[in-house]
């Protein structure tokens, strides 16, 4: 029997095409893909990008904010941590967080990741990275 232009025959026992790939694999191939769907999805909500204080009061999302320490801190009386902080610009801004970091009181400067609350007028931090003096950049200037 021939063979029209265009078609193919298959031989008896031969399956179709599938780039040699068992079902097992194709199924793997799958599950991998939506480990990358679900992973790349909620890192979406840890990527905050840094913005200025005057930008940050009137952004919508999570931000964050970089700025120098203007003032101590104390509980409020609600116990949340609170104290603000000073950007390269000169503006300011009262940051509240659930605890006191361990080290706040070394601090020099502060990166805040949160949302700004304008009925508040508080930047409602997530979370704090507190920077601290080095012992080697008090080194460098003594020698």
């Amino acid at each position: 029997m021939a063979s029209i232009a265009g078609e193919h025959s298959l031989s008896p026992g031969a399956s179709r095409r599938t780039w040699g790939l068992k079902p097992v694999q194709w199924m793997m191939l799958g599950i991998v893909a939506l480990a990358l769907g679900f992973g790349g999805w909620s890192l979406r909500g840890s990527l905050a990008r840094a913005v200025t204080i005057t930008e940050a009061k009137q952004a919508g999302g999570t931000v964050q904010v970089f700025g120098y320490l203007y003032s101590k801190g104390a509980y409020d009386d609600k116990l949340n941590w609170t104290f603000d902080i000073q950007d390269s610009t000169g503006a300011t801004i009262k940051v509240v967080h659930a605890t006191k970091p361990g080290n706040f009181d070394d601090a020099i400067s502060v990166a805040a990741t949160g949302r700004f609350n304008p009925d508040k007028g508080v930047f409602e931090a997530d979370q704090l990275l507190v920077k601290c003096p080095s012992k080697y950049q008090e080194q460098a200037s003594n020698g």
